[in-house]
């Protein structure tokens, strides 16, 4: 019985690993290239100083349609690193000392994204970058929560970069209109020939600002998930492009599963213990009007562990989603978490690197590093395995992917973007970007945000409105309060 069990499970993971995706609904139903056609398809070009946060929201994200908005950055809200993010500056900006996560590669010809990263100051990283050191890349930081849970936004060197504070470009442009941001990434690296980040796809929107170099975009829509052969085993995709995998649980299409419900609850629980705790000193003083205050902010205390319980049993969380995908479990929560980071997603189960040398032997390699090193090796050398969002397909052996083959003959999207400019890229969309540096210094560097992804909402729960991208007046409010506390966190400690 044992022995016909382990080989179900060897049968189970090898049609994972060849793209068996018969148990995932996909109600993806935004743009994608026109059936029938041939590729390479573009991606629209479009002034950027003739398009207003809402046409962008029209045109744009509510038909999850990529765009690349021209022009140059002068006279824009990056202008200041357009400008001012000089190898001078970067080095003795105040993110210098700061400890940063670096991807590695052993040589020029070896392949990033197979999981290797080591810690060093910003300062020094700068030094290897200006001196043109191919060798590594600063990438996406590693998810962490600050002191309320929740996931930071920005860590070094973006948050010693951006904000008013910093003289630096928005953490919130306003292109983006009402969207809110997940997470903020400054990424540097050196490249003569190109450097590719491998196939997979992010979680979030995602606002592409290229400061030097070129990049250039191979993209499909989620709608071809099933000719990916992902990592993982994915169950769900959103309207929106948002996808769900086995291994991280389900989450509604913006990306909740209820925690962030529940983190603005307790938020504003301890914003009102914080108050009456005041309001008690200032009686004790003698304070006119001291014993007024307290009973408010009793009353607030009250009011606020009343929709903290109600949050809990699904109340706040579960209104005014209108994605038909999002079901709810006993707790009125989602199963799953919140994944949040986009590179290194947390929600990689700790069993799928541990099938890679059963997998080797049974097919003859992991089917996914360009370079035969292979991805999420596990092991020493700071390895990491690869989140579920990834793509296995190996462009040497494409006789073994034939799905993956159709769709790049059939349904690839392709762009190149140039410094100045900005590539917008819905959730869910597969991309590899291949970064090249300028013709002089052969550097690249660009700013990323991504963006919690709009859930459609309305009576027919599928409109997309600017006013309300997360669904509903509810909805947008929740995702408006989780960012209103980060914000209040970061100034506090800016100002520190």
């Amino acid at each position: 019985m044992g022995k016909r069990r382990l080989q179900e499970e060897a049968d189970d993971r090898r049609r994972r690993r060849l793209g068996d995706t018969d148990g995932c609904q996909n109600d993806y139903d935004g743009w994608k290239p026109p059936a029938g056609s041939s590729a390479p398809h573009p991606v629209a070009r479009v002034a950027m100083s003739t398009v207003t946060p809402r046409d962008f929201f029209d045109r744009y994200v509510a038909r999850r349609r990529p765009v690349v908005l021209t022009g140059g950055l002068e006279g824009t809200c990056w202008e200041t690193a357009w400008k001012g993010w000089t190898d001078d500056a970067l080095a003795t900006c105040a993110a210098r000392d700061d400890m940063v996560r670096v991807e590695t590669r052993s040589s020029v010809t070896g392949a990033y994204g197979v999981g290797k990263y080591e810690t060093m100051r910003f300062g020094d990283f700068v030094q290897r970058f200006r001196r043109g050191d191919e060798t590594c890349y600063l990438t996406a930081s590693p998810a962490a929560v600050d002191a309320q849970g929740r996931p930071q936004v920005a860590a070094p060197p973006a948050s010693r970069l951006l904000g008013d504070a910093n003289g630096g470009p928005p953490f919130r442009p306003k292109i983006a209109g009402k969207l809110v941001p997940a997470n903020v990434n400054v990424w540097m690296g050196a490249s003569a020939d190109g450097a590719s980040s491998g196939l997979h796809h992010d979680h979030h929107d995602n606002l592409y600002v290229l400061l030097r170099g070129t990049k250039r975009f191979e993209l499909y829509a989620p709608s071809e998930i099933c000719s990916m052969y992902t990592v993982g085993a994915p169950v769900a995709v959103h309207r929106n492009g948002r996808i769900n995998y086995e291994e991280s649980g389900r989450t509604r299409a913006d990306g909740d599963d209820g925690s962030v419900a529940a983190r603005v609850a307790a938020g504003a629980v301890n914003a009102a213990y914080a108050e009456l705790e005041a309001a008690e000193s200032a009686m004790a003083n003698g304070e006119e009007g001291g014993a007024a205050r307290v009973e408010a902010a009793e009353r607030a205390v009250d009011a606020a562990m009343d929709d903290a319980a109600f949050t809990a049993a699904g109340g706040r969380g579960a209104e005014g989603d209108g994605d038909d995908g999002d079901d709810l479990d006993g707790d009125g929560f989602f199963g799953g978490h919140d994944d949040f980071d986009d590179v290194d997603d947390s929600d990689l189960d700790a069993d799928v690197d541990s099938d890679e040398d059963e997998e080797e032997n049974e097919d003859g390699g992991d089917g996914a590093g360009g370079d035969g090193a292979g991805r999420g090796a596990g092991g020493g050398g700071g390895a990491e395995a690869d989140p579920p969002s990834f793509s296995r397909v190996d462009r040497d052996r494409l006789s073994e992917f034939p799905r993956f083959a159709r769709a790049h003959a059939s349904a690839r999207v392709q762009t190149e973007i140039r410094a100045g400019e900005v590539l917008y890229l819905p959730a869910g969309w597969f991309h590899e970007v291949t970064s090249k540096g300028d013709g002089e210094t052969n550097r690249h560097m660009a700013l990323n945000y991504w963006f919690h992804p709009p859930a459609p909402g309305g009576e027919d729960a599928s409109t997309y409105a600017f006013e309300t991208p997360y669904g509903s007046r509810a909805r947008q409010a929740m995702w408006e309060d989780d960012w209103a506390m980060w914000e209040e966190l970061h100034q506090s400690s800016e100002a520190k």
